[in-house]
């Protein structure tokens, strides 16, 4: 059977174009502790364990630096991996990067892609990549994202309507949503 990281990395363009047309919200959770530097670079990529071999692959010796990313309206979300209070930030379909895929940080997401293509071999791979983004409720970003497309949850937004947001750019932190 075909191995489901090389299949989605060796097209990330048909990955980003496929979840183009699912999700056009994407969340990122962060310590409280890290906003003024997002506010100033932006979320960068960060390494917590070793890439796999398909990611070096295709990507280098930085395919281990990621961002989580959880897609809005998938079935669930995982736990965040650092310490809190958090706030929420969200970005739209136009600030993702190009260079995306499935989250091994976690052993959810490619199980569930795996399990998928060995049981349904002729099904197109961008279908199990949503697939398996949808069931797990997150992916990654193998690159930066700019501080002026992050939107931010506040004290007095709808938690789930990124869209009427402020951007991070714009907003105090005596203003942002802590949890």
């Amino acid at each position: 059977m075909p191995d489901i990281l090389d299949e989605t990395l060796s097209d990330m363009g048909t990955m980003r174009e496929a979840i183009a047309f699912r999700f056009w919200w994407y969340y990122h959770l962060t310590p409280v502790r890290n906003v003024d530097g997002i506010r100033q670079f932006g979320i960068i990529t960060s390494q917590d364990k070793a890439a796999p071999p398909q990611a070096e692959k295709y990507l280098g010796a930085d395919a281990g630096k990621i961002i989580c990313l959880n897609p809005l309206g998938t079935k669930c979300v995982p736990n965040a991996v650092q310490v809190g209070p958090y706030i929420c930030l969200a970005l739209s379909i136009e600030t993702l990067p190009h260079k995306i895929g499935l989250d091994w940080s976690y052993d959810g997401a490619v199980g569930i892609a795996q399990t998928l293509r060995d049981e349904q071999p002729s099904r197109p791979i961008r279908d199990i990549f949503l697939e398996a983004i949808y069931r797990w409720g997150s992916m990654v970003s193998y690159e930066p994202i700019r501080p002026d497309g992050l939107r931010v949850c506040c004290t007095d937004c709808l938690p789930h309507d990124p869209r009427r947001w402020p951007t991070l750019v714009s907003v105090s932190n005596e203003m942002l949503m802590q949890f």
